[in-house]
């Protein structure tokens, strides 16, 4: 979806967007700030990963970040850490990077479960 798509959407409020990053581009970022008015130091956080878990609180969205256990080989388990930005019409989601591979996605879990 384009940003300008999703700039028309907003002003609606009767859309629910979610957004998910790998390594927000500098366009990417833009968007962020200019669209969604997120805070110059949240986007920070957002880019510089390890930081300790938190909830801040703003005027338009929270910011969140928590470290939830990811499995990384057999019988290792390790933390991670999870990104989200929850507007009243969005969540925004960005895993760390090096834990990026371990998502299951929907057909990965769906092709398990069947055999």
């Amino acid at each position: 979806m384009s940003r300008d798509a999703v700039a028309d959407l907003f002003p609606r409020g009767d859309a629910n967007l979610w957004f998910h990053f790998d390594s927000p581009t500098e366009e990417e970022l833009r968007f962020l700030q200019e669209d969604l008015k997120i805070h110059h130091l949240t986007l920070e956080d957002v880019v510089n990963q390890h930081q300790r878990p938190k909830v801040e609180s703003f005027e338009d969205y929270v910011y969140i970040a928590i470290h939830p256990l990811m499995h990384r080989k057999k019988w290792q388990i390790e933390p991670s850490e999870l990104d989200l930005l929850l507007g009243r019409h969005y969540q925004m989601n960005q895993l760390e990077e090096d834990y990026r591979d371990q998502r299951i996605t929907r057909r990965d879990y769906e092709m398990r479960r069947d055999r």
